[in-house]
């Protein structure tokens, strides 16, 4: 995780997630290195006790790790800013460059 991370361009936003048994931990580092992340039962069914979690419990445990390592949890408003949804550009270079990503020129 560290050298994807560390492998994202400048300016992209890096948005971590994971599932089954690992979601707890792999979200709590991604947390802890100021990444975004993201949970719900699309990824587990499973809490880490092996019962059954819904997806608001999933969200309410990652909120509760995020607050304790002092966190801001987004809003929808932050999420739309964030991954810039509804924003359109007009040819592929256009949004590549946008993004501040390179070209794939091949």
């Amino acid at each position: 995780m560290i050298e994807f991370a560390r492998r994202t361009p400048d300016g992209a936003v890096l948005t971590f997630e994971t599932l089954n048994r690992n979601v707890v931990p792999m979200n709590t580092m991604a947390i802890a290195l100021g990444l975004h992340m993201r949970v719900g039962i699309e990824d587990t069914l499973f809490g880490p006790d092996g019962k059954r979690a819904s997806s608001v419990q999933q969200i309410e445990k990652m909120e509760r790790i995020a607050r304790e390592l002092n966190r801001d949890i987004a809003t929808g408003d932050d999420a739309h800013r964030v991954y810039q949804i509804g924003t359109q550009w007009g040819s592929a270079d256009e949004t590549l460059q946008s993004l501040r990503m390179p070209h794939c020129r091949g």
